[in-house]
């Protein structure tokens, strides 16, 4: 027999199970083995401490961006600072915030949240990247001046109605025709070239966005019909899916890259189109559009261009308001768009909820 226990130094839980030994009944004793057996420990809660980070771990490489590992990663670490073993307001706010800004990032443009103008939160150029950019650059200069002296560097402009049907020569849309028509020459109005450009590339992007509008595309291929139209046999494949979109090729790679995902399917390959894909690439549109519209960042309507992208005014609004934008409904109907600075996003998860 052992001796007797002092109860002074055992917890609560310990009497507890003590005296369900001695007095309490079979089914008694059942039950309390079974409350312990489904205690948890804070250690292992995913969301507190290290059983987090391992949780995630296991979810395969890749699963979790670094970004918000690095978020969670401040949270762990904050466990117990109030003394309570909790966490410190103020550093979980910070990780939460660091976490949503990595989010962002990921689907809108290219953005600048410290802008002191509302044209500078956003760039057409730095969303197209610099091979698709200096195509585009090249493809404007050459409209706006076709007699440009090499020798000289004379410029001599030609007048509106010509340069615009210079660059309409493809196929283009009703909303980038209007909005190209009331742009100035750019011999009179400065900035008139970036604007221009700009509409250039939303009009390659709806190009783009009228192709995949299904969730997997096949890799366009060398066909008969292909070679018979006079085409290479010997295209590289960015060449040849280039042409069946009908986009230059520093174009058509920079969007396959951003708005697809390489993929097969019933053993043909070819790129698969996500809904995240989808929204984040008609969202680049109604910026790059807006962006387009000059230095004011105000839309009067944007019915034309929803037409083009086949959506929704309210699906364009919410898009618009996830970039920072404000929406306006006129007396004749139509929706307006405008970007103010500071830039505000709208709040996201729970704190959306909330409001």
């Amino acid at each position: 027999m052992g001796g007797l226990v002092d109860e002074s130094t055992l917890s609560y839980d310990e009497r507890r199970r003590l005296l369900f030994d001695s007095f309490g009944s079979t089914k008694k004793k059942r039950a309390l083995r079974s409350q312990q057996a489904n205690v948890v420990e804070m250690k292992s809660v995913v969301g507190a401490g290290d059983g987090m980070m391992d949780a995630l771990g296991k979810q395969g490489d890749g699963a979790v961006s670094q970004s918000n590992l690095e978020a969670m990663e401040e949270v762990r670490k904050g466990e117990g600072d109030d003394g309570k073993g909790g966490l410190i307001p103020s550093m979980t706010t910070k990780a939460v915030q660091k976490a949503e800004d990595a989010a962002r990032r990921s689907y809108l443009p290219p953005y600048d949240p410290t802008a002191d103008a509302p044209h500078k939160v956003y760039d057409s150029q730095e969303l197209a990247g610099e091979d698709a950019w200096n195509q585009i650059s090249r493809q404007v200069d050459k409209c706006i001046h076709p007699n440009n002296n090499k020798q000289t560097a004379e410029l001599d402009f030609v007048d509106d109605t010509q340069w615009i049907e210079a660059l309409q020569r493809n196929k283009w849309f009703p909303s980038t025709q209007t909005l190209l028509a009331t742009i100035k020459s750019p011999s009179q109005k400065r900035g008139a070239k970036y604007q221009i450009k700009t509409v250039v590339l939303v009009n390659q992007l709806l190009i783009f966005h009228t192709k995949f509008n299904k969730t997997f595309v096949p890799e366009a291929t060398v066909s008969d019909e292909y070679i018979e139209r006079g085409g290479d046999p010997s295209a590289s494949p960015a060449l040849l899916m280039a042409k069946y979109i009908g986009l230059p090729v520093d174009a058509c790679t920079t969007f396959l890259a951003l708005y697809t995902t390489p993929s097969h399917d019933r053993g043909k390959a070819g790129y698969a189109v996500t809904k995240q894909l989808k929204d984040k690439r008609v969202l680049h549109i109604l910026v790059m559009y807006l962006l387009a519209h000059g230095r004011g960042m105000k839309v009067a309507s944007i019915e034309s261009l929803c037409d083009d992208l086949r959506i929704g005014v309210k699906e364009a609004g919410s898009l618009y308001r996830m970039a920072g934008c404000k929406m306006k409904k006129g007396k004749g109907g139509s929706t307006s768009v405008s970007l103010s600075v500071p830039l505000v996003f709208p709040p996201t998860g729970k704190r959306a909820a909330r409001k």
